[in-house]
């Protein structure tokens, strides 16, 4: 995953592909040792569409928000900043998958659904490896009473301060994926919160900008 270091990473502005961005993209690339023509990135909806990769044909997948791959030198890719990158390996049959989860995503289980992409591909959730990556924490996300019901099932996981309701949603992917199979001990969860770390990472939440800066998140089988 890139940081603020690395520059932006955001593929479009207000809806139009921005190539300024490329130079930054293609020197973190070349960085890590990955060929920027196998990079296939998700242009996000913040729905649950999940698309699995054949080959690095179409670079830009439309309306998605996972992506799963059984093929070798394709690199899965998300861009974030505060919502969480999910990273997926199935070692056994050698599958990945990549997923952006923010809170819509999240309440309509975008985790688990790339899961069941993931098992049409031959893959079994006890053995598939998950790493969460830095993403907004409690401290920082709040929402208002009328988003807040749609959480109800994690309302453990939820603190009232006021009027506002504070949302762990970590500790939710983290129970989606034990839901869906996974083992807990397979779950890696780095913890860090991108608002609280804004000199590390861009934060949507913490900038107040429509147009800022993303990190990118890429995970492939070489």
């Amino acid at each position: 995953m890139s940081d603020r270091k690395d520059g932006s990473m955001r593929l479009f502005v207000d809806g139009v592909l921005d190539k300024k961005y490329e130079t930054n993209r293609t020197s973190f690339f070349k960085e890590i040792g990955i060929d920027y023509n196998n990079v296939i990135s998700a242009h996000l909806e913040h729905k649950t569409g999940i698309k699995n990769i054949r080959n690095n044909k179409k670079k830009i997948i439309p309306k998605t928000d996972a992506l799963v791959s059984k093929e070798k030198n394709i690199f899965l890719s998300v861009t974030s900043a505060d919502c969480i990158p999910i990273l997926f390996y199935e070692p056994t049959v050698k599958i990945v998958g990549i997923a952006h989860a923010g809170w819509r995503g999240i309440v309509k289980k975008i985790a688990n659904k790339t899961i069941e992409k993931i098992i049409d591909l031959g893959g079994d959730p006890k053995n598939i490896r998950v790493a969460m990556g830095p993403g907004i924490n409690k401290c920082h996300f709040d929402i208002g009473n009328r988003i807040s019901k749609q959480f109800l099932p994690y309302s453990k996981l939820i603190d009232k301060r006021g009027d506002k309701y504070f949302v762990e949603l970590k500790e939710i992917i983290n129970e989606q994926l034990i839901e869906s199979g996974i083992d807990k001990r397979n779950i890696e969860n780095t913890r860090e919160c991108t608002f609280c770390k804004s000199k590390k990472y861009f934060s949507y939440r913490k900038e107040k900008d429509p147009n800022v800066g993303l990190m990118i998140s890429l995970i492939g089988i070489r």
